[in-house]
């Protein structure tokens, strides 16, 4: 290969090496990627655990009542939640 290209061995090696690096992303990439993780799992786990202690209240307080929302209100309400947030974060993520 080297006498195909006039190339010392030592060229080559130092091109393949960039071609093989040339598909890994940066440290900066990589820092930014395990940053928005963090902060959205940090975030996900606090905002769950608000949403089901705050349903617990709710439900607690209706209980005495013959109100059956709170259930039904926590469950959509945490899956809109999640929604929201992973679309968020997917839009942050691939716009970077």
């Amino acid at each position: 290969m080297s006498k195909q290209l006039d190339w010392t061995p030592r060229q080559i090696e130092h091109w393949w090496r960039g071609r093989r690096l040339q598909g890994k992303p940066s440290e900066m990439q990589r820092f930014r990627e395990t940053t928005w993780r963090f902060f959205f799992y940090f975030f996900a786990f606090w905002l769950g655990l608000y949403v089901v202690i705050d349903v617990s209240i709710i439900a607690l307080f209706y209980r005495g009542h013959k109100v059956l929302v709170a259930p039904s209100l926590a469950a959509e309400l945490h899956g809109f939640i999640s929604q929201f947030a992973q679309s968020l974060t997917e839009i942050i993520l691939h716009h970077h």
